[in-house]
C-alpha cells in the first residue's frame, strides 16, 4: 500500500485540537496556512523531487557536545525566549528582510503564511524568539498538539546568518517540548537530492522519517535503502517509454506543476494531478497522457485537454504567469504491464505521430 495521494486537503470551519492535529502529523500531513496538507512531490528549479516526512522522538534525546556548544555561544550573543505567539510588526519586518535571502517561493508576510486572522485562530502556535537586546533579529514558529509539536517557519536578520539561527531554532523548539513533556519533534521534509531541507537530519542520529510506501517511521539509518515515489514515477515512465520507443511513437516528457492544483482549487477538481506524465501525439479524440499513478500502482492512459491557468503570487498582479496543465477527460487504459499500454497507446496514434525519435522534451534526472 503506497502512503496517501500525490495531495490532499483537510479544512475545517473550527480550532484543530491537539489531539487531531497529533493524529494528522503521525499520518504525514503538515500545515499549510489554516489548512492540513499531504504531498509526496516537491519541484524545484525544474526537477521532481520528492518530501519524506521527518521527527525526532524526545525522550532520552540529548545534546550532542557540538550542539551544546554552538546554542551556548548563540545565548552569549542573544537573548533566546519560547513564549505564546503574537504577531507584531517586529516579525513582520524581520520576515521581509529574510525574503531577500530566502530560497524558492514564499508567502509575502507572516501573516499570509499562517493562513490570517483564520489560521491564528485555528491551531496553538508558539515562538522562539532570539533578540540582541530589544531588537528581534531571528524568530522560529511551531504549534502544539497533545503529544507533539510541528515546527512551522523560521527567519532571521540576515546579518547575523553565521550564527546558524534557523537550525539551531529547532533545537530549541524540541529542547522545550522535551522539557514540556511532548514525545515528538516534527521537524518537516527532507527533499532526496536537491539538498537544501538536509540540515534537518542534524538534530539527531536518531531522527525518525516516514516511509512512504507502508507508512510506517523507520530509523534514519534505513533511509539509505528507500526507493522515493519520484525515482519510482521516473523509472516507470523510463520503462513506458522505452516501450513507446520500440513502437516508433515519439514521446515527450512534461514537468506539470499544477499537480497539487485539483486539491487545492475546486474548478481544477479535473485536472492532471500527476506530476510527470509523457505526452504522446495528438488524435482526433484529444491530446494522449501516460501517466504513472503512485498511489494505484498502476500506468494510466489518459484523455487530455489542454488548459491554461492564471497564477498571482502575493496579490501582486506583475507576478502573474500562465501556467499549463490538461483536464482529465477519461482513462484510455490502464494496467502494471508497461508494454500492454504501449500496444494500446499505439492504436490511438495516427502515422504522423509514428516516428524513430524521442519527441520533445527531455527525461527527468535520477
Amino acid at each position: 500500500m503506497i502512503l496517501s495521494m500525490t495531495s490532499a486537503v483537510f479544512r475545517t470551519s473550527g480550532a484543530i485540537s491537539p489531539e487531531q492535529l497529533d493524529d494528522f502529523l503521525a499520518r504525514g500531513w503538515y500545515r499549510v496556512g489554516a489548512m492540513l496538507l499531504a504531498s509526496r512531490y516537491y519541484l524545484h528549479e525544474g526537477e521532481l523531487y520528492s518530501t519524506v516526512w521527518t521527527r525526532l522522538p524526545l525522550d532520552g534525546w540529548e545534546l550532542r557536545r557540538g550542539q551544546r556548544k554552538r546554542l551556548a555561544r548563540i545565548e552569549r550573543q542573544l537573548d533566546v525566549r519560547v513564549v505564546p505567539f503574537a504577531l507584531t510588526e517586529a516579525h513582520e519586518r524581520l520576515y521581509r528582510r529574510y525574503l531577500t535571502v530566502a530560497p524558492g517561493e514564499r508567502t509575502e508576510d507572516v501573516r499570509d503564511f499562517l493562513g490570517g486572522e483564520e489560521g491564528l485562530d485555528r491551531f496553538d502556535t508558539w515562538v522562539v524568539e532570539f533578540r540582541d537586546g530589544r531588537e528581534l533579529v531571528g524568530f522560529s514558529l511551531f504549534d502544539c498538539g497533545a503529544t507533539a509539536l510541528q515546527s512551522l517557519v523560521g527567519a532571521y536578520d540576515p546579518r547575523y546568518r553565521r550564527l546558524g539561527l534557523g537550525s539551531h531554532s529547532l533545537l530549541v523548539e524540541a529542547l522545550w517540548g522535551r522539557e514540556q513533556g511532548y514525545a515528538w519533534h516534527y521537524s518537516g521534509y527532507v527533499v532526496p537530492g536537491a539538498g537544501f531541507m538536509d540540515y534537518k537530519w542534524a538534530l539527531s542520529d536518531d531522527m525518525e522519517f516516514l516511509h512512504p510506501e507502508h507508512g510506517d517511521w523507520a530509523h534514519r539509518r534505513h533511509f539509505g535503502a528507500l526507493e522515493t515515489p519520484d525515482q519510482r514515477v521516473k523509472r516507470r515512465l523510463r520503462q513506458a517509454a522505452t516501450a513507446l520507443s520500440r513502437r516508433q511513437v515519439a514521446v515527450g516528457w512534461r514537468l506539470n506543476e499544477l499537480f497539487a492544483a485539483p486539491h487545492l482549487h475546486e474548478p481544477l477538481a479535473e485536472c492532471l494531478a500527476e506530476p510527470l506524465v509523457l505526452v504522446l501525439p495528438r488524435t482526433a479524440h484529444g491530446q494522449p497522457l501516460l501517466a504513472w499513478n503512485d498511489e494505484a500502482q498502476e500506468f494510466q492512459l489518459l484523455r487530455g485537454l489542454p488548459v491554461e491557468v492564471q497564477r498571482t503570487f502575493g496579490g501582486d498582479p506583475e507576478t502573474t504567469r500562465c501556467d499549463r496543465t490538461w483536464v482529465v477527460q477519461g482513462v484510455l487504459a490502464s494496467g502494471l504491464d508497461a508494454d500492454a499500454v504501449a500496444d494500446h497507446a499505439r492504436e490511438l496514434i495516427p502515422s504522423s505521430g509514428i516516428t524513430m525519435t524521442t519527441g520533445r522534451g527531455r527525461p527527468p534526472s535520477t
